[in-house]
């Protein structure tokens, strides 16, 4: 397993955990979040923030044996072994799928999207353009519902905005992104007459 910090490409995502059945026997149960997925190329496998799972109390699995992280030069992180992996529903837009994530520190990443993800899913990016297509035959298969084309997000002005959020108002994040304030309020049926007084003077 590997991890690096080189080529990037941010995509913005909602996700939740799958349901489980030992899940269902926990008082706690696990919560929807939102965030920053980083596509790296560098990276072997699926991995998601221990503060994430920590934070949305994600039930963890554990591996039958844990697995030592190393960077692109073969040298073994100081995070050390690990040891458990997250089931979630991922969802990119219109591209929703069902992913094992591994529990790891990843600084101030919500998930990374590695190789193993990348050659599932063989999506089309066009770096110059932030853009990324999902046009592979698997993915038309298992996981588009409308359009394969997505846009990679702005996210420091929109981490901005959702980082400051109080934490009981977090679930509410999506409305403070681009996507969701771009389009106009919808149009009425009916229109209100506004008289004004002759000679009026505000």
């Amino acid at each position: 397993m590997s991890l690096t910090n080189k080529s990037q490409f941010l995509l913005f995502f909602h996700a939740q955990p799958c349901e489980n059945p030992l899940e269902k026997c926990l008082a706690i149960q696990g919560k929807p979040f939102s965030g920053w997925a980083m596509i790296d190329s560098g990276a072997s496998s699926i991995f998601i923030s221990k503060k994430i799972v920590q934070d949305f109390q994600l039930f963890k699995k554990k591996l039958k044996k844990p697995r030592r992280l190393k960077v692109i030069d073969g040298r073994e992180i100081d995070s050390g072994c690990v040891e458990h992996y997250c089931s979630i529903n991922l969802k990119i837009f219109n591209h929703e799928e069902e992913v094992d994530a591994y529990v790891v520190n990843i600084g101030n990443h919500n998930i990374v999207l590695g190789m193993s993800w990348l050659k599932r899913h063989n999506p089309a990016i066009d770096w110059d353009k932030k853009s990324l297509v999902f046009s592979s035959r698997y993915c038309s298969k298992h996981c588009l519902n409308i359009s394969p084309i997505v846009k990679s997000g702005e996210p420091d002005s929109e981490i901005a905005a959702t980082s400051k959020l109080p934490k009981k108002y977090s679930e509410f994040s999506k409305i403070f992104t681009e996507e969701e304030i771009s389009p106009l309020p919808p149009h009425c049926p009916y229109d209100c007459e506004i008289t004004l007084k002759p000679d009026a003077v505000p």
